[in-house]
């Protein structure tokens, strides 16, 4: 190479370009050369060092040139991660090293250790090394100027204070890189220092875009903007590194040296945050307005707009702070935009419970009109309400606030962006509630697991607010009651240490000691969800447990099969006390502590309940024994009068309440209430405090009884899987199901004004769409169809479980076990006659004097009311569902009947041409519901797969498949053909879809989401209207085509 470079003048080379010197003096050089037998590694340092034409230069040399030496020539290129040249270099796939990494972390350790040898004592270099790498936040560099720091101050040094000491000599290193990125710009120090304000403020990676607008490189209308950008980004990128387009700090410690001359002392490039943010919230309020003006939602977002999105409104609010009270309408206005709201969740760049958090943040800084203060409720109410849907289907935000929103103006501003801003192929469809006193959903939040909860706990106070969920597999939640949102989610520790049918059932809160408690005493989490030693030396484990009010006691049961129960002091873990069943045989099924820690109760599988003062040397006990059932649960309740106790029993069917007032004896016990709920509602829990009984379901039973404690009441269906969880508070409570835990409102047990249908049956539109019936457990209720306002009601009619209407809807048919009772239409006896063969799967008036019936065997017979009878016989058997359609023919009423039966056999019967047309589907995708379209000429079934299928109506010819989801489809109807060839689904799920039946390609048009059971749909003959009926409650929808 020496020879090479004799060979050349110096002018010749000063002249010759950097590809002509690398083939000169690498490339004919390393060609002469043997190879060796041996690898030669070549490296190139710090090439993000050289000036930037320099720069650009040798990557492309690296890029064409070093290929075409020897193969045993390798070179290893190193630098910062910079944009220009992690472009370039991007097809050899180089190594990103990331500072996080566990091996670099270890480099930086070692480099430490080996740098404080003789400095630091062996007594404290462990712990001080530990915490000097997490203040290097894996940069090498800061290690370096830390070592020659605490060199040269190694004479001063106090061993104790080394962790404490910053390296005051990495300040130099940064005044020089920011001199450099300044001289490089151009830039004068006013904006200059507007970005690095902005730097420093920046609550993420700040988009290089806002960067250049902030050093007034990128101005609007400029036709070079993009170069402008990249101008910038490549000057930056040198000295910060560039990812995704935003730039990001080596180290924390330059925003602190940026904006923190108390650590630093003053500086020339020394920073107000305050007037970044400021200058950020500018910014973001632009980046607002332009994803407003937009007539759509776009499916990408440029990195400023998920900045501005993500970080905008706490800018703004920083912003508040500093000017008071000026800037808080503009503030309420970006908060409560749909817009904003809705580009935040399909922009992904924060989740539901961020943006709740959000909301709540300004709900407690902004002084705001109750109206304004409403609106904002009505959004963070919808979130809550449905955080899971939102996160999977961003667009569900408007069609839920417009029929959930308590505000007037939320919801016509809700339905307004709905049409203005949504694709017109994207839901067409609006679908309003008609009747939202008597829909209204209890639910106001959602949590969920990652198994099914088997228990709750609650800290709820001034400084924190937490709910504790134990699931199936020893996964332990830890929430936010307020927003939803998941802290953490870790497994239990040693889940070996219970056999499975053992499995703890029990967690709780420890706040003395800022821990959760799972199963056991030794181990435990702390509240940030880390395992800590809590009892080291208490081995005890516990399946089942119940803690005192004030939390200083805790009774556990330690096995199924044990007839022992132990008091324990949760301050030290202490054993108190061990309670002994008074029959050592009889092993304890449940056990609970009263609110002041001083009575222990347990029930028993002798049909027995226990009681236990701990309060007595002797520990003495009662024993009871009620009706010769075992109780489902026990609890402990405070009535109104001073040391009233209480002890509730469940029977097993929650359906029976058994309330017994203790006398102060060992075997004194008060007359015991016992309180049959039957259908109408069953008992959930006892408050943590004792001094509330929930119940759910219809409430006027309960308020019927005297009781001396407060009963309240959770309107939800009595036949729910819900289960009660925990009260929050008392208007309150946390039920779960499943892997989801519920927080509900609960009601104060008083007769409603509201009618309630508990239990529905079946519901039907009139013929004129005027009225809608309803038949429930209850009776009979009919409401007017255009505002869901009751009319009329027979409870006499509460035992009948199908009915149908007459075509002109003079006559209602009612079953009741093998009796059928005819009522005309406002529900007023007729009469009742017996009809042969029982209970019919399907019967349906064919015109005003005939009745059509299908047993489930699938014999077809039509009655005429007025005598006689004409009888078909299928081949079906076990028929699923049926439905007809009637019409004439020269004078006389005809009708076609399709028959679906289990084993995927479809039958259409035609009474006019007499004949019967048959089809199949697979026999695993069993026909769930079948409806013909208003005019006959088509026929849906809904089946257990969630998929639908549109058939010809003469002749059973299938026409088309709609894929609607995987969840079974619980009914389906037609909607009025003015709007099209429109088919509604209504899913075990709960969620209702609008489908375009024959448009070549599929696409949904409406959709409504329901808690709770859904029972069945239906549509109004006459209006765009559907009725949808869940177990405690029916839904009146109004459908709107957008204009």
């Amino acid at each position: 190479m020496t020879g090479q470079l004799a060979s050349v003048s110096e002018k010749e080379l000063a002249r010759m370009r950097v590809e002509d010197l690398f083939t000169h003096l690498l490339q004919e050089t390393t060609n002469m050369l043997n190879d060796p037998g041996e690898n030669l590694l070549l490296v190139v340092d710090a090439v993000d060092e050289c000036e930037h034409n320099g720069r650009n230069i040798l990557l492309d040399v690296i890029v064409s040139e070093f290929h075409k030496l020897p193969s045993w020539i390798k070179f290893l290129v190193t630098g910062r991660p910079e944009n220009e040249m992690a472009v370039k270099l991007s097809h050899l796939k180089p190594l990103v090293l990331d500072a996080r990494d566990k091996n670099n972390q270890k480099d930086i350790k070692l480099f430490f250790r080996d740098g404080l040898k003789g400095i630091l004592p062996d007594s404290c270099m462990a712990e001080s090394v530990t915490r000097l790498v997490q203040k290097a936040d894996g940069l090498m560099l800061y290690a370096h100027y830390f070592i020659q720091y605490i060199k040269d101050k190694r004479d001063s040094l106090k061993p104790e204070n080394v962790s404490e000491i910053f390296p005051l000599g990495i300040a130099s290193v940064y005044e020089d890189y920011f001199d450099r990125l300044q001289k490089e710009l151009g830039i004068e120090d006013g904006r200059f220092f507007n970005f690095l304000a902005s730097l420093a403020a920046a609550r993420s990676p700040l988009p290089v875009t806002i960067a250049s607008k902030l050093l007034g490189l990128c101005l609007d209308g400029e036709d070079d903007s993009s170069k402008q950008i990249q101008k910038t980004a490549g000057c930056i990128s040198s000295l910060l590194p560039i990812r995704n387009d935003c730039i990001e700090v080596f180290h924390k410690s330059i925003i602190d040296w940026l904006s923190c001359p108390q650590l630093y002392r003053r500086h020339r490039f020394s920073v107000d945050v305050g007037r970044g943010e400021e200058l950020l919230s500018h910014e973001c309020q632009e980046i607002f307005h332009s994803i407003e003006d937009r007539h759509d939602v776009l499916p990408k977002f440029s990195p400023e707009e998920k900045y501005a999105l993500q970080h905008g409104i706490y800018h703004t609010i920083a912003f508040v702070n500093v000017l008071g009270s000026q800037n808080n309408s503009n503030l309420f206005r970006y908060v409560c935009s749909l817009k904003l709201l809705h580009a935040k969740l399909q922009s992904k760049v924060c989740d539901v419970f961020l943006v709740i958090k959000e909301l709540q943040s300004v709900r407690s800084i902004l002084k705001l009109p109750e109206d304004d203060s409403l609106e904002l409720e009505d959004c963070i109410n919808c979130l809550r309400r449905h955080p899971y849907v939102l996160m999977e289907n961003p667009k569900r935000l408007f069609q839920f606030l417009i029929n959930e929103a308590d505000t007037v103006a939320m919801s016509l501003e809700a339905w307004s962006v709905l049409q203005q801003q949504m694709p017109k192929n994207e839901l067409p469809l609006l679908l309003e509630v008609v009747n939202r006193a008597q829909s209204k959903d209890p639910v106001i939040a959602k949590f969920r697991c990652k198994g099914n909860v088997n228990c709750c706990d609650v800290l709820n106070n001034e400084r924190q607010s937490l709910l504790l969920c134990g699931c199936k597999g020893g996964f332990v939640h830890m929430f936010s009651l307020e927003t939803g949102m998941e802290l953490w989610c870790c497994q239990g520790n040693d889940l070996e240490v219970w056999p499975e049918e053992e499995r703890c059932d029990y967690c709780l809160f420890v706040p003395q000691h800022q821990a959760v408690i799972y199963g056991r005493f030794d181990i435990a989490m702390s509240f940030s969800g880390e395992t800590v030693q809590l009892f080291p030396d208490n081995k005890h484990t516990f399946i089942d447990a119940s803690a005192s009010q004030d939390r200083k006691k805790l009774v556990t049961r330690e096995k199924n099969l044990t007839a022992e129960l132990l008091v324990w002091e949760l301050e030290t873990g202490k054993l108190l006390a061990r309670l002994h069943e008074p029959q050592a045989t009889v092993s304890v099924t449940c056990c609970t502590i009263s609110p002041c820690g001083q009575f222990v109760v347990s029930g028993s599988l002798d049909d027995g309940v226990a009681v236990w003062d701990t309060a007595t040397s002797d520990l003495k006990c009662q024993h009871h024994v009620f009706h010769n059932k075992s109780p489902y649960c026990v609890d402990y309740l405070s009535g109104f009068e001073e040391n009233s106790k209480f002890v509730v029993l469940n029977s097993s069917k929650k359906q029976s309440l058994t309330i017994c007032e203790l006398g102060e004896g060992p075997s004194e016990t008060k007359k015991a209430i016992e309180l049959k709920l039957g259908s109408t509602h069953k008992s959930l829990g006892v408050s943590r405090a004792g001094a509330r009984l929930y119940l759910c379901g219809y409430s006027k039973l309960a308020s019927s009884c005297s009781f001396p404690f407060n009963v309240r009441t959770v309107p939800i269906s009595c036949a729910t899987r819900w289960e009660y969880a925990r009260d929050v508070d008392s208007g309150r409570v946390l039920l779960r199901d499943y892997e989801t835990v519920y927080m509900c409102h609960s009601l104060e047990s008083a007769s409603s004004e509201i009618v309630m249908d508990r239990g529905v049956q079946a519901i039907s539109f009139s013929e004129d769409g005027g009225r809608i019936y309803v038949l429930s457990k209850n009776g009979m209720n009919v409401y007017e169809a255009s505002s869901g306002q009751f009319l009329t009601g027979n409870t006499a009619i509460n035992k009948a479980n199908a009915f149908a209407m007459s075509p002109k809807g003079t006559a209602i048919l009612t079953q009741r076990k093998d009796k059928y009772e005819v009522y005309n239409s406002n529900l007023e006896h007729q009469c009742t006659f017996e009809r042969p063969g029982g209970n019919q799967t399907f019967f349906r008036y064919i015109d005003d004097d005939r009745v059509l019936f299908v047993s489930k065997q699938g014999k077809v017979e039509v009655w005429n009311l007025s005598g006689g009878n004409r009888t078909f016989e299928t081949a079906s058997v076990l028929t699923k569902c049926c439905d007809t359609f009637s019409f004439k023919k020269n004078g006389m009423t005809y009708f076609r009947l399709l028959c679906c039966d289990r084993r995927g056999v479809l039958e259409l019967l035609d009474s006019f041409k007499g004949r019967t047309y048959t089809n199949s589907i697979p026999e695993s995708e069993i026909t769930t519901c079948c409806k013909f379209s208003p005019n006959g000429a088509s026929v849906t079934t809904g089946h257990i797969n969630g998929t639908l299928r549109i058939w010809e109506g003469h002749k059973l010819e299938l026409k088309r498949t709609l894929n609607v989801g995987d969840v079974p489809v619980k009914d389906c109807a037609y909607l009025i053909p003015d709007l099209g060839d429109i088919v509604v689904s209504l899913h075990e799920s709960g969620v209702l879809k609008v489908w375009d039946a024959f448009r070549r390609r599929q696409y949904e048009l409406g959709f409504m989401n329901f808690d709770g059971k859904v029972c069945a749909l239906e549509t109004s003959p006459v209006n765009p209207q559907v009725c949808v009926a869940l177990e405690n409650k029916t839904v009146i929808l109004n459908v709107h085509l957008r204009r």
